[in-house]
């Protein structure tokens, strides 16, 4: 195809600088604040996973239980990473594996830049850097969310790999060949999802020959296109199943058993959804869009719309690569709400469609901007769209350490309007805070040591309780039904509306509570 990346948007230094910067000052902020944040229901689960992977490698393939874990379906790569980190002892393993997945996320952002410089110019994947970067729902699920943000990181490193591919065509290089064939695998190792991008290099590989084939251009031979394709399939599936014991056990079958289990299995739970509690099975084709709405903070919407207004003014064609990263950005949406695929937790299991997003959105206001020709209107939008990203800024300071609960006011009414219509912290994250004031402050007139509940799962409150010798002295951690002095609850299925006690402590952020500190001595004793 051989398209020449867009450059044109002004000094390429000048921009590289700024994002260096950026990301600079990112880094040092989660550096700073990774410690900050909760653990959630998943993590246990995620790093027995990693422990009995690399158990499987370690013993030859002897240790066999990592056959029968839950989480089988799953490709077992970043959970190896993080634990193989965590065992340098450096941190506690929680807080190494929040820092693991903060640095994947840190990922997402630079090749969302590189993705966007690519294709619109330097100015635009500067734009899409910042735009992602003050995602709340992304910035906060980065560091403990072990699934969805590795995946969408290495989706968007893999997207713009293919990129470079596609603009190599015909002659893929043996190095650029290897790049896709990992990046792919490794991202398959994460989640069987990513062979979308499998049949994205297949689908617009044939596009290219197609496109080429119209012009007066020697025409491309399509064998060689055809062998390429077979050795990245061949590359990325080895790289799949060597984090994936059980796709290693069984590489043609369980794969595709895995993808038809993501798509089709049966959930019995509820999710909160615009006010009602709806089945996860049978969600409304508004689930995804009204979500996003309230999610995304403005400037997408300011982004999407001033590109929109400068494509039709101009009507420019549209490259192959550009509708690439729009297909990777809107498909999965539409497959999801199409064939009915489970829906719950919000967006968490769609933030890989948020860096194509965001290099949309980017590039957009780089065209509106570099294209608009009255002066005073186009410092208007620039000054719109910075006063809307220090706006969502202050938001995320706020809502520290709690991003993902953010809501924009112009569909979500904020936190505080959007909380009695959807999920907050459905995972526990905020269980972490509510259980270290509990330690701080004890409970009053308590005898031997305080037994504490919650009303999800123990280990959230456990792992914080029994973190040493004297917390274990003075608390110990019990199930619901066991008889607690104090019962911790999120309004997670409203359960922090069923605890009968006297409430003693609210961790809130922007005056909603998010979890609940309840003396149940007297409930129980009455």
């Amino acid at each position: 195809m051989n398209e020449t990346p867009v450059n044109v948007f002004g000094s390429s230094n000048r921009w590289h600088v700024a994002t260096l910067v950026l990301m600079m000052l990112a880094t040092v902020v989660v550096c700073f604040t990774f410690g900050d944040y909760g653990v959630t229901w998943d993590e246990r689960d995620q790093r027995e996973y990693g422990d009995e992977v690399i158990g499987w490698h370690t013993s030859m393939y002897g240790n066999a239980e990592v056959l029968d874990n839950y989480n089988r379906v799953y490709g077992g790569f970043f959970d190896v990473v993080a634990q193989l980190f965590s065992y340098t002892g450096l941190f506690d393993v929680y807080a190494a594996r929040h820092l693991i997945g903060a640095l994947f996320g840190l990922l997402g952002i630079v090749f969302t830049y590189r993705l966007g410089a690519r294709l619109f110019g330097p100015m635009a994947g500067w734009f899409g850097a910042c735009f992602l970067l003050l995602t709340p729902v992304y910035y906060g699920h980065m560091f403990n969310n072990p699934k969805d943000i590795p995946f969408a990181a290495l989706c968007t490193v893999s997207l713009y790999v293919l990129v470079c591919a596609l603009e190599e065509l015909p002659a893929l290089s043996r190095r650029t060949l290897a790049k896709l064939g990992i990046v792919i695998g490794l991202t398959m190792g994460i989640r069987i999802g990513g062979g979308v991008l499998l049949a994205y290099a297949a689908v617009f590989g044939l596009m290219a020959w197609m496109q080429h084939r119209r012009s007066d251009a020697e025409p491309w031979p399509m064998w060689p296109l055809a062998r390429t394709f077979g050795w990245t399939v061949l590359l990325a599936w080895a790289v799949m199943v060597l984090f994936w014991p059980w796709a290693l056990v069984n590489p043609l079958v369980h794969p595709f058993e895995a993808l038809t289990h993501f798509t089709s299995h049966q959930l019995g739970a509820t999710t909160l959804f615009n006010g009602q509690e709806i089945n996860a099975t049978n969600a409304p084709w508004t689930y995804l869009p009204l979500w996003f709405g309230v999610r995304l903070p403005e400037f997408y919407a300011a982004g999407l719309l001033a590109g929109a207004v400068a494509w039709f003014r101009h009507r420019p064609g549209l490259r192959l690569t550009v509708i690439l990263v729009g297909t990777a950005w809107l498909l999965p949406l539409v497959l999801a709400t199409v064939l009915g695929a489970p829906m719950y937790d919000g967006v968490r299991h769609f933030l890989f469609t948020l860096p194509p997003l965001a290099v949309l959105a980017g590039g957009g206001l780089t065209l509106w901007l570099r294209g608009c020709g009255v002066r005073w209107l186009k410092w208007t939008m620039a000054a719109a769209v910075a006063l809307l990203m220090g706006w969502t800024s202050a938001d995320m300071v706020s809502l520290h350490p709690y991003q993902a609960v953010y809501f924009n006011r112009m569909l979500g009414d904020g936190l505080a309007g959007a909380s009695e219509r959807f999920e907050t912290d459905y995972w526990g994250a905020s269980y972490r805070e509510a259980t270290e004031w509990l330690v701080t402050h004890g409970l009053p007139g308590a005898e031997g040591p305080v037994r504490v509940a919650n009303t999800s799962d123990s280990f959230l409150t456990e792992q914080v309780l029994e973190a040493d010798e004297q917390r274990r002295q003075r608390f110990r951690s019990v199930e619901l039904d066991d008889a607690p002095d104090v019962v911790l609850s999120t309004t997670r299925y409203g359960n922090h509306r069923t605890v009968d006690g006297t409430l003693l402590h609210t961790v809130e952020r922007q005056g909603v509570g998010l979890c609940y500190v309840f003396d149940v001595r007297t409930g129980r004793n009455r």
